[in-house]
């Protein structure tokens, strides 16, 4: 298989893949600000955005703390917030994000941010 030209083609997921092959395929949940926060304390996360119709889009693992303040922490929607009606307007550039974490075989925690729009 060709990954580095595979699409996402339907959600949800059932694993995760970079340019190389298969990186993940354990799932542990959706998590909300508190929880991603905390992974950030500890250490490096990966983010993958993911986009019905585009490549899994992979942040720089140096990268994880910009983006976490300048692209993703005002657009993520709480788990609990997920399953009532959402303004994508009412986010900046009108779309936001729903989380989940999923397990990496090299010990990185991996969240993976749907992207609604």
């Amino acid at each position: 298989m060709n990954f580095d030209q595979r699409l996402i083609r339907q959600m949800p997921l059932s694993e995760l893949w970079n340019t190389t092959g298969v990186v993940s395929t354990i799932n542990h949940g959706s998590r909300g600000r508190k929880a991603i926060i905390e992974l950030l304390r500890r250490g490096l996360v990966w983010f993958m955005i993911a986009n019905v119709g585009d490549k899994p889009s992979w942040i720089p693992l140096d990268m994880c703390y910009i983006w976490w303040k300048t692209e993703i922490r005002d657009r993520l929607i709480e788990p609990e917030d997920a399953a009532v009606w959402i303004r994508y307007d009412s986010f900046p550039g009108g779309y936001c994000y729903v989380a989940e974490e999923w397990e990496n075989f090299d010990g990185i925690p991996i969240i993976v941010l749907t992207v609604w729009h």
